[in-house]
């Protein structure tokens, strides 16, 4: 028996097929950093744990900041005596001001000998290296004090950025120093893949060039990415190319 089909037919269309690229690698995170203390000493407060989100700026721990404390109200109080003196000094500059202006007014009515009148002339001209001597220390102290300020400051260790502890490695009474991390910090609301690609793909991936990924772990799930780097050589070894692809709102997940 014969079967008459209805068959309808569509013009060819000339499309770009999507390629896929399997990738050995990794997904980290795009900013990540090991915290290092600026300053040496004991540990005196841990303020945040493993897993905790931080803040940009945000105090982490605290090291023992007795010295610095005592620098700084030594600085402070050299700025203020800095400040005395040059109040002082202005204040002398003001009577040599007004005794030269005496002086000049009786020398114009020819009251007071060209000695005397030089004499007050040169009062004012010293009054005012005065203030300029006493408006240098003011500078050199209140510079004193920002340094004290800085190294009291340094006695918190701070994270560089907004993001998520990932590692303590200092306890409480522990001595902290600007060799060895404190903290490790990630900014998870940015990741990366990075990988390496077959050798016969090397050439035809390019920087900038956007990108779909999807991992084994999260079947279905694709995320828009970008090439951040292509390395122009292959591994001698494995005779693949680095690649590292920056991923556009992971949203946590990975």
């Amino acid at each position: 028996k014969e079967v008459v089909a209805a068959v309808s037919a569509t013009p060819a269309q000339r499309k770009d097929l999507p390629q896929v690229v399997q990738i050995t690698g990794s997904v980290k995170a795009l900013n990540e950093v090991h915290v290092l203390p600026k300053m040496p000493g004991r540990i005196t407060k841990v303020l945040v744990d493993v897993g905790q989100v931080v803040k940009a700026g945000e105090t982490l721990a605290t090291t023992e900041a007795g010295d610095a404390a005592l620098r700084s109200n030594q600085a402070e109080a050299q700025v203020q005596a800095a400040k005395a003196g040059l109040a002082q000094a202005k204040l002398q500059e003001a009577n040599a001001s007004r005794a030269f202006g005496r002086a000049k007014a009786l020398k114009d009515k020819g009251a007071m000998t060209q000695s005397e009148f030089e004499q007050a002339e040169s009062g004012l001209a010293m009054a005012g290296v005065g203030v300029q001597g006493a408006d240098a220390q003011v500078a050199l102290a209140e510079s004193n004090l920002a340094i004290a300020y800085k190294a009291l400051g340094d006695t918190r260790i701070t994270a560089p950025f907004a993001g998520i502890i990932t590692k303590k490695l200092v306890n409480l009474g522990g001595m902290a120093s600007p060799a060895a991390p404190a903290f490790s910090l990630q900014d998870q609301t940015s990741l990366k893949l990075e990988g390496a690609v077959p050798a016969s793909y090397v050439s035809r991936i390019q920087p900038g060039m956007k990108v779909q990924v999807s991992v084994d772990e999260l079947p279905g799930k694709v995320f828009e990415a970008t090439v951040t780097r292509m390395a122009p050589s292959l591994d001698q070894e494995t005779r693949r190319g680095a690649i590292e692809i920056a991923l556009a709102k992971p949203d946590g997940v990975l």
